[in-house]
């Protein structure tokens, strides 16, 4: 399954220190929170309408995670963000607090003001390949956003009454799968996603029918296409990558060698800037020099020969 290890934490707690800058900040807040609580009903249908606004915003909502060999469907973390954008008095912070050679080590406070309850959740992410080497430096550091990510959404669903974001949820789905009432919805539906896989992860029909253990098309419902909704997700977020779900997946160096097999022309090269050397010195040729003019030689004036007497 993926490389990532999901280590979780949560514990309550009575002064969330990553949120309190000040004591009468926190009195403010809470003064705040309690002058204009929330409505639940409100918050919910502002929770919902927001969810299902499009097709692409409900897809965001769900996603897959690898749990003992099989893939358990969820609410994402961009579903908590909106429930908590729409929940409202809540305070929220994540931060990087640790890393190793195997971890990055995040934690997240979420807390509701009105009751004053707050829920602080941890989360490693692991930091190492399969070959037991370390990842890149800006690898780490975007292990450390996403690791800050999932404990926000891990502390967000322990503070949120289950009742209230599993509505939302449920929301999205409907959404999603709402407009395939008819076969020709279906079909047509099937057709989308087939070609989607195809083009971004190079998985044929054939291989996703293996994958549900299924021997024709028309056998993938509703049910399958929102667990093909939800691996597509999973993809977009690294929270599963391709050959981990679907057998015989290319890498992309193997893609790209058989691109260029097809295409004949090699894959663009970046360009490597070629170090900055100070010119050789021109070779200073002297000037000629001017050369004296030489002077013509005198005319012979005839001389007589003397006369013998």
């Amino acid at each position: 399954m993926s490389d990532e290890l999901e280590i979780m934490k949560a514990e309550e707690v009575e002064a969330p220190q990553i949120l309190i800058t000040a004591n009468t900040e926190f009195d403010t807040q809470v003064a705040t929170a309690k002058k204009y609580p929330r409505k639940f009903a409100v918050s919910l249908d502002n929770a919902k309408a927001t969810a299902t606004r499009n097709d692409e915003t409900a897809q965001m909502c769900g996603y897959l995670l690898p749990v003992d060999g099989k893939l358990i469907a969820g609410a994402s973390v961009h579903c908590a963000r909106i429930c908590a954008q729409a929940y409202g008095n809540l305070r929220i912070a994540q931060q990087v607090t640790g890393e190793d050679q195997l971890y990055v080590t995040a934690e997240a406070v979420a807390w509701d003001l009105e009751t004053n309850y707050a829920v602080k959740t941890q989360y490693k992410q692991l930091i190492q390949k399969k070959d037991q080497s370390r990842y890149k430096q800006s690898q780490v550091q975007t292990n450390g956003m996403a690791a800050m990510a999932k404990a926000m959404r891990n502390s967000i669903w322990a503070v949120i009454p289950k009742s209230f974001y599993q509505e939302v949820y449920d929301a999205t789905r409907r959404k999603l799968t709402g407009d395939l009432t008819t076969e020709d919805k279906m079909v047509l539906k099937r057709k989308q996603l087939i070609a989607l896989f195809d083009k971004n992860y190079g998985i044929n029909e054939a291989q996703i029918l293996k994958h549900f253990k299924f021997r024709q098309i028309t056998q993938i419902k509703q049910e399958e296409i929102l667990h093909l909704l939800d691996l597509n997700q999973s993809f977009a977020d690294k929270v599963l990558f391709p050959s981990e779900v679907f057998e015989d997946v290319l890498s992309s160096s193997e893609a790209q060698s058989i691109n260029e097999k097809l295409t004949g022309k090699k894959a663009e090269e970046p360009k490597v800037e070629k170090p900055v050397t100070e010119p050789e010195p021109i070779p200073i040729i002297p000037e000629p020099q001017p050369q004296a003019a030489t002077p013509a030689p005198a005319k012979a004036e005839n001389i007589k020969e003397p006369k013998l007497i």
